[in-house]
């Protein structure tokens, strides 16, 4: 066993000043240090005492000049005193300051989380990194494919068939009441399901899912009722597994203001999506389904992605730096991606590095140029918002005011979490921490598992956190109580065994207890099915890097930066000009459409597009520019909306469909046809001649359609 040079020193120095053995002992156990670390110290250092004592030589006296005896003393005297004003300047100094053999690490079991979590509350600036990397290697001698000794039951297998049904069922008792044109003052939904099955069976239209109104195992009618003065209607449905459960939350378009659920019984209403499925087969545990993906891995994988960035939070307006990384070996593919992106005083600029050959033809000349993305400019000259960088000019800038907003409460939930994880010791140490150099930074090792025990006392405490302050509404996850169901049961038991044995979570931190580094490991063995991954295991890594914590954030413009229609000589412009003026003209195809729709339903035409109703058409189109609604107006003829006039603004004077519009001025009536001789409105009527925009632009120019 090879002992630390630096325990050595600190016993010889201790000891030579007159201490006894138990104060040195006691000294380095408040510092942090083992029992059998300081045993193997002191017993290194009696072997070596006992190695310099030599047996007397004779020598032949020689006569030597010896200083007078009192300068001696006092050349003795000061030496010991600087020494011995080193050694407790120097002892005090890493007492105080936590370094040397006085380091002790910041946590134990007791508080890590929680102090982790408090720590990195404090971290206004940082960069860090995320990476997760993919490999195949060879398997390890304790290594085993994961293998279920649970089945399911018969009886647990019809009650998933059963549910399956209802879902299936509940969607088309939803797609029939959604469609039959009810909730209107003279046309209030059913009174019961029975009414239902009439007015469906009245229908000539088609419909995919043929109407049940009972429950497949009590054959019972489902719960069903009017309210609202009919315009609205609860349709109540009990599930058996609490899998449906979960995966009616998944749903298309599921909220849950509108599809009320209470543990297995589900309230569903008019907004409810009908949208609804549920496989009639219970889904198969995370371990199975990873293994059977396993068993396709190439014998040969490598695959890795990094993404690293570094940013000021304190700031209204933070500028930032991102760099993602990707690459692959597959054998007999390999592949590279890379990217960098910046914002700077509310710009964006975007650098492509590295991309497969097979893409280059795609992104053109762009290859290793900074683009510069200005949102103002975007919005207000190009004033197309669906452009090709969209994300940056909407996405991004939403995503980062969400994350300030949110971010309090957000941490609030997770030091919660974090309090309630070290009272239940949910973590445990697997080793005792331990100093070492990562990366060329003194930081202090965790060994983590979890504690199997505590698992479900953690969950239940933070359901109930959870429901004291309302989370569940935003952080459904942790109100699951369809979840903790699983958390007690064997499959979860099984599959904690196997994570156990499998997967391992490291910790680092460093002095003042800030987190540095996290890793997350599992090895993944592919079943004796998978030839050709014999003797082999996929290894699976995701690392997390924090450092330069409250460092100045410096982020330059970078150099030489181009707008993508610089670099494209204009052309692209053109190209999504002509492509935002043929969305217009389509959107006023779909609106005559559904105008015709509305008309034969209600003897005339809408007072104004937002009054065509849902059942006609179920979002209105708006100018891809401006978001505004079409120019709109119509013409009155004996109590009755008998005409319309619809134009949009085109940006192209060579748009094709300006040759064979109407160009007729509702305001005035001047072209407008002779059909007729009702009275155009005059609030909305508007000059639909090609030379202006629809409003009077001078750089725009109307299309307009009539509806004869």
């Amino acid at each position: 066993m090879n002992t630390n040079p630096e325990l050595l020193k600190f016993i010889q120095q201790a000891l030579g000043t007159g201490q006894s053995k138990d104060e040195v002992k006691k000294s380095l156990n408040d510092a942090g240090w083992q029992d059998v670390d300081i045993a193997a110290g002191f017993s290194e250092i009696e072997k070596t005492s006992a190695s310099l004592v030599q047996p007397a030589q004779s020598q032949q006296p020689v006569q030597v000049q010896h200083p007078p005896s009192s300068s001696r003393k006092i050349i003795i005297a000061i030496s010991i005193a600087v020494v011995v004003a080193v050694l407790l300047g120097g002892g005090a100094y890493a007492y105080f300051m936590k370094i040397g053999l006085f380091a002790r690490p910041p946590y134990a079991e007791d508080n890590l989380m929680s102090g982790i979590l408090i720590a990195a509350s404090k971290i206004d600036t940082s960069s860090y990194s995320i990476s997760a990397s993919v490999s195949v290697g060879k398997r390890d001698a304790d290594a085993e494919p994961f293998s279920s000794k649970l089945t399911l039951s018969d009886e647990a297998r019809e009650m998933y068939k059963n549910d399956s049904a209802r879902a299936e069922n509940a969607g088309a008792i939803l797609q029939y009441l959604q469609t039959l044109g009810y909730s209107k003052k003279t046309n209030p939904y059913p009174a019961t399901m029975k009414q239902l099955l009439i007015d469906a069976g009245k229908q000539k239209y088609y419909y995919a899912s043929k109407l049940f109104i009972t429950d497949p195992k009590t054959e019972e009618e489902y719960g069903y009722g009017r309210s609202g003065d009919g315009k609205n209607f609860e349709l109540v449905i009990n599930f058996e597994t609490d899998n449906a459960v979960v995966q009616l939350k998944k749903t298309y378009n599921f909220k849950p203001e509108a599809t009320r659920i209470e543990g297995k019984k589900v309230t569903f209403t008019k907004d409810s999506s009908s949208y609804l499925y549920l496989s009639s087969e219970p889904p198969k545990p995370f371990l199975v389904s990873l293994q059977e993906m396993v068993n396709y891995a190439p014998a040969e994988m490598n695959v890795s992605f990094s993404a690293s960035a570094q940013t000021d939070w304190k700031k209204e307006t933070a500028d930032w730096k991102f760099n993602g990384d990707a690459t692959g070996d597959f054998g007999d593919l390999t592949y590279k991606f890379n990217a960098d992106a910046l914002k700077k005083d509310g710009i964006y600029y975007l650098r492509v590095n590295n991309i497969p050959s097979i893409f280059s033809s795609f992104i053109g000349n762009i290859k290793g140029q900074w683009i510069k993305i200005d949102p103002n400019v975007a919005t207000s000259s190009d004033g197309f918002l669906s452009n090709d960088f969209s994300y940056f000019t909407n996405e991004v800038p939403g995503a980062e005011k969400k994350y300030k907003e949110n971010r309090k409460d957000l941490l609030d939930l997770i030091q919660k979490a974090a309090s309630i994880a070290d009272e239940e010791k949910l973590f445990v140490f697997e080793n005792p921490p331990k100093s070492e150099s990562v990366e060329e930074r003194s930081l202090y090792r965790y060994d983590l598992e979890i504690r199997k025990e505590a698992v479900v006392l953690f969950y239940e405490r933070l359901i109930k956190e959870a429901d004291k302050k309302n989370f569940a509404k935003d952080y459904s996850l942790i109100a699951d109580r369809g979840y903790l169901e699983y958390l007690k049961s064997p499959e979860f038991n099984e599959a904690f065994n196997y994570y156990n044995k499998n997967a391992k979570l490291t910790l680092w931190a460093d002095a003042n207890g800030y987190p540095a580094i996290i890793t997350y490991t599992i090895r993944a063995v592919p079943s004796d099915s998978a030839t050709m991954l014999k003797d082999k295991q996929v290894n699976i890594v995701f690392k997390v890097v924090i450092s330069d914590i409250n460092k100045e954030v410096k982020i330059d413009v970078p150099k030489d930066s181009k707008t993508f229609d610089e670099i494209s000589g204009g052309s692209l412009s053109i190209a999504r000009m002509k492509s935002r003026d043929a969305r217009r003209t389509a959107d006023l195809s779909q609106l005559r459409v559904a105008m015709e729709l509305y008309y034969d339903k209600n003897n005339s035409y809408p007072e104004k597009l937002s009054g065509i109703s849902s059942d006609v058409m179920q979002i209105i189109p708006t100018d891809p520019t401006t978001k505004a609604q079409y120019y709109y107006t119509y013409r009155t003829l004996k109590n009755s909306r008998d005409a319309y006039h619809l134009g949009t603004s085109l940006e192209s004077a060579d748009a094709s469909g300006l040759a064979n519009d109407k160009d007729c001025n509702s305001k005035t009536g001047k072209g407008c046809g002779s059909k007729g001789s009702g009275v155009w409105s005059s609030t909305a009527g508007f000059d639909g001649d090609d030379s202006r925009g629809c409003g009077g632009e001078s750089n725009l120019h109307c299309y307009d359609i009539l509806s004869f």
